[in-house]
């Protein structure tokens, strides 16, 4: 969806954040997904892209940033979407959550970074890639039966100033 100040599409678009909980699909990860919503070509309605996608298992106390979109990478999505999953899991990380310097994934939790695998899109047996899936096509699809959704959008948006993006749509 464009947004627009008297007709006209603005030059940035909000980023939105949800949890979806994957518990009936009987899983211990809980996903948190970076969304920017697109106008249809047709002008018609609106899709949702999904930028970013973190994991929180709970077992392990540990937050994993399984994928930003490369294309939104310079625009803050990988921090904002550390503070999505700090809220969904009710906690902050403290000192290891800075980014490694060569861009790779870390897994995160309280105390500790270790690293994980630098795959953009990791094709991995699991839980996280198992909910990841899940989450992107309930997500795409509507299917509000499979998981329930948490709106975090504007607590991130209170703690890191507005995260938004260039509009893709204009």
């Amino acid at each position: 969806m464009t947004d627009t100040i008297a007709g006209q599409a603005t030059d940035r678009v909000p980023v939105h954040f949800v949890e979806v909980d994957t518990d009936p699909l009987d899983t211990d990860t809980r996903v948190v997904l970076a969304i920017v919503m697109r106008s249809a070509a047709s002008g018609e309605g609106a899709w949702p892209d999904i930028a970013g996608l973190a994991t929180i298992d709970d077992d392990r106390g540990t937050i994993e940033i399984v994928r930003v979109d490369e294309k939104w990478r310079r625009h803050g999505i990988g921090k904002a979407l550390v503070t999505a999953a700090e809220i969904a899991a009710g906690t902050e990380l403290g000192p290891s959550r800075e980014f490694s310097p060569n861009g790779k994934r870390l897994w995160r939790s309280l105390g500790r970074t270790v690293p994980a695998t630098a795959r953009s899109c990791p094709a991995r047996e699991g839980d996280s890639w198992g909910a990841m899936l899940m989450a992107e096509v309930w997500w795409a699809h509507g299917k509000g039966d499979l998981a329930t959704t948490t709106v975090l959008t504007e607590q991130v948006h209170d703690r890191c100033g507005g995260v938004t993006v260039p509009n893709p749509d204009s």
